[in-house]
């Protein structure tokens, strides 16, 4: 075998074998022990993703799927603000102030017997519980509580802090309504009912971080449904929930989207013969100048 085609052959084993062990991560569902500088990946994305919901931490904000030397500065960044060895490479204590993987939820309200109706504005709210964030056996930020009534944030909280809420029946175990994508910490969301949700007595709320929630770069359209696109991968191991106690009742009748739009089509009839008045207007005014002459 001369030295060009054993280098050849050389070349071509790397290029079948390398990605293989160099690039696992992006096939595989499992969570990897750590991440550093020169890794690639989905699992990449999902950290960039995360980190640039702070520009103070990620200021260039790209998410490439490549751990290049701006991901590690900003990692770096994360692990002065927690406390941790400015190391640049994302190890299991990093993972962990990623994401409230320690998180107690309980629904307030409704939580049985109320009535909500679709001419009102009604009020979801609920409690949140972040236990002591630890790192190497060492506590980096105390344990948290936050309900409606006092809405404190933990001292550091989890970057990746989305929570869902969900209107489910007890009736119709399929049913599950997206009502919206909220901060974990808010403790409150304001909803106006659309008129597509049926007037029924056995609803029920139920609040979830980790899992199916929307996240990151899911959309919800305006009629509540989810453009579905993947949560972190890890994130998608972590799972935590509330459902309201006892059902609650919905009630009432919105405005139509029909009515709706016969009265932005009126208003714009009304400006148009208003623009058409002034045209008539300032025609006449001409045509009497005219005379004059």
């Amino acid at each position: 075998m001369t030295k060009k085609l054993l280098v050849s052959s050389i070349m071509l084993v790397g290029i079948l074998f390398a990605p293989s062990f160099i690039f696992a991560e992006t096939k595989n569902s499992t969570i990897p022990n750590s991440f550093q500088r020169g890794n690639s990946g989905e699992f990449v994305k999902d950290i960039q993703s995360i980190l640039k919901n702070d520009s103070l931490i990620y200021p260039q904000g790209l998410v490439t799927g490549f751990y290049g030397p701006a991901t590690e500065q900003a990692i770096k960044k994360l692990q002065e603000k927690y406390g941790l060895p400015q190391t640049g490479v994302v190890d299991s204590p990093t993972i962990g102030i990623l994401f409230p993987n320690n998180v107690q939820l309980k629904v307030i309200t409704p939580n049985g017997g109320e009535v909500f109706s679709k001419e009102n504005s009604n009020k979801i709210l609920w409690s949140v519980t972040v236990g002591p964030i630890t790192a190497n056996g060492k506590e980096i930020a105390p344990s948290t509580s936050s309900t409606p009534d006092s809405v404190l944030r933990p001292s550091i909280v989890p970057f990746f802090h989305k929570a869902s809420i969900d209107l489910v029946k007890d009736s119709e175990p399929s049913f599950v309504y997206h009502v919206a994508t909220v901060d974990l910490y808010q403790t409150q969301y304001v909803w106006k009912i659309p008129d597509k949700i049926s007037n029924s007595s056995d609803y029920k709320i139920k609040i979830s971080v980790g899992g199916n929630v929307p996240c990151l770069n899911r959309t919800i359209s305006t009629d509540g449904s989810i453009n579905d696109m993947p949560c972190p991968m890890w994130y998608s191991n972590i799972s935590n929930s509330d459902t309201s106690d006892n059902i609650f009742s919905i009630t009432g009748k919105t405005t139509s989207d029909n009515t709706i739009m016969i009265i932005k089509l009126k208003e714009m009839l009304r400006q148009m013969q208003q623009i058409i008045n002034n045209l008539q207007n300032q025609l006449d005014s001409i045509s009497q100048l005219i005379s004059a002459l």
